[in-house]
């Protein structure tokens, strides 16, 4: 099954985005730690703590006993997301048109091999929904089915 990028929310937007951008390779700069080996190998999508009882995207460790998982939700946070719009070069723009069903917000890529643009209720979905549409393109695989 297909999902459209631009349809993308939540824990799914935020796993696309960390996959596209490959966090897990600068990941340690974002969360700061107190333990001797602070990188991660990869991103998975399940359940993770206490968050609602819903799916969310977490990073793994590349070494469990010395560093947790962490949630990576660049869809919600300025922390996580932030960054990626320098990252990315990407502008944001706030659209007042009142036919776009909440989608105030457009984000394009200018760096890369491909451009992404992307609407979203938030700049953040915005972002991440470019990004995932600077490497993808307007669909990706739907993991949950």
């Amino acid at each position: 099954m297909i999902m459209k990028t631009n349809e993308l929310t939540g824990g799914l937007l935020d796993y696309w985005t960390a996959m596209a951008s490959e966090v897990w390779k600068t990941a340690h700069q974002h969360f700061s730690t107190m333990t001797l080996d602070p990188t991660f190998s990869g991103v998975e999508y399940r359940e993770f703590g206490y968050v609602d009882n819903r799916k969310v995207c977490v990073l793994v460790p590349s070494n469990p006993f010395r560093q947790d998982c962490q949630q990576f939700n660049p869809s919600e946070s300025w922390e996580h997301g932030g960054p990626l719009i320098e990252n990315y070069s990407i502008d944001i723009s706030e659209n007042f048109a009142p036919d776009m069903g909440g989608n105030n917000w457009n984000a394009h890529t200018r760096g890369g091999n491909r451009r992404g643009r992307a609407r979203g209720a938030t700049p953040l979905i915005a972002i991440c929904r470019a990004i995932v549409a600077s490497k993808y393109g307007d669909e990706v695989p739907d993991i949950e089915s």
